[in-house]
């Protein structure tokens, strides 16, 4: 709380910070599995090449109270309409790590990876998927209801 005061009274770094994101699509295929892949994503404002630089993201969600939770995206594509519409990625510049404090996470754009191949790099990764929770919506995409069925218990 001290470290978040100090950066408030002096404004800094306020610009480019965010509290939520699109959501995350995510699909599973028993016999299919290189088509396995899950991904967070955000709208684009205007065009990929006139946005941000950097980005900032805390999740958070008001209801009776407030919630955050750290980002936990290591990527963050960047879609047009539809999820698939994929324009370009955000790269997390930080390690999310586990001793629970909460903090803006730093994402920088990616000028090199655009476009579908995204998607690829994606697939190549360790995928996890998520489960339904506050912070963010999922949408699973399975041959699989068991999946199905798991990813929509809250975490």
């Amino acid at each position: 709380m001290r470290a978040f005061s100090e950066e408030f009274v002096l404004d800094i770094h306020t610009e480019n910070r965010r509290h939520s994101i699109g959501g995350v699509y995510q699909q599973r295929f028993k016999d299919e599995p290189d088509q396995n892949l899950s991904y967070a994503f955000i709208p684009v404002e205007n065009d990929f090449a006139s946005m941000p630089d950097e980005l900032y993201f805390l999740l958070a969600k008001k209801s009776d109270k407030i919630y955050a939770h750290i980002c936990p995206f290591e990527h963050i594509l960047v879609c047009e309409g539809e999820p698939h519409n994929i324009l370009g990625r955000y790269v997390a510049e930080d390690f999310n790590g586990e001793d629970c404090l909460l903090g803006y996470r730093k994402y920088i754009k990616d000028n090199d990876i655009i476009g579908a191949a995204c998607l690829f790099y994606e697939k190549q990764n360790a995928t996890p998927f998520y489960h339904k929770n506050l912070f963010f919506n999922v949408k699973s995409v399975s041959d699989d209801l068991s999946f199905l069925g798991r990813t929509n218990l809250p975490f």
